[in-house]
């Protein structure tokens, strides 16, 4: 709350996808690569495997169509180690809904270094809540006040945090 830039929940700078489930119905017999929560590394932030399904064999959790630079944020507890964002070569893809799939609303690079600081991640973990399984609900994103700079001051902490990546 000290920051000197304006606090903004995480639910105004995102927006949760839809589920897209009834393409399976409206293409029964079409293959769909499939991510499951398994097929990405959070920790390195890549996608290391995938898996291939038919529409009338969809399994339970094929949830949402992906798309080149959505945001796959995991929703379990144990899976919280880090965000990543679909490559252009996974545009199209059916991913689980062990991730709460997003669209960032403010630059990519900028929110995607926000949620991927150990604060964040830790706020996440701390949040998981359940009687079986330890998940977050999307309604915590409302929760996460995100400092949020002028246009032209995220352009230089971008460019300030690519220097520091390379």
């Amino acid at each position: 709350k000290k920051s000197k830039f304006t606090l903004k929940p995480l639910s105004e700078l995102i927006k949760l996808k839809e589920s897209a489930k009834k393409i399976f119905k409206e293409k029964p017999e079409d293959k769909f690569n499939y991510l499951e929560n398994n097929d990405v590394d959070m920790e390195n932030h890549r996608i290391i495997s995938q898996h291939t399904f038919i529409g009338k064999k969809a399994p339970s959790r094929a949830k949402y169509l992906l798309e080149a630079g959505d945001f796959l944020i995991p929703n379990a507890k144990e899976s919280i180690k880090g965000i990543t964002i679909v490559p252009k070569e996974y545009d199209g893809f059916i991913g689980t809904s062990r991730f709460y799939v997003t669209k960032s609303l403010i630059d990519k690079d900028y929110l995607y270094a926000i949620l991927n600081s150990k604060m964040i991640l830790n706020l996440l973990r701390r949040e998981a809540s359940g009687e079986i399984a330890l998940t977050i609900s999307d309604k915590v994103f409302e929760n996460f006040l995100i400092p949020v700079p002028k246009e032209n001051e995220i352009e230089k902490i971008v460019k300030e945090l690519t220097k520091f990546e390379k």
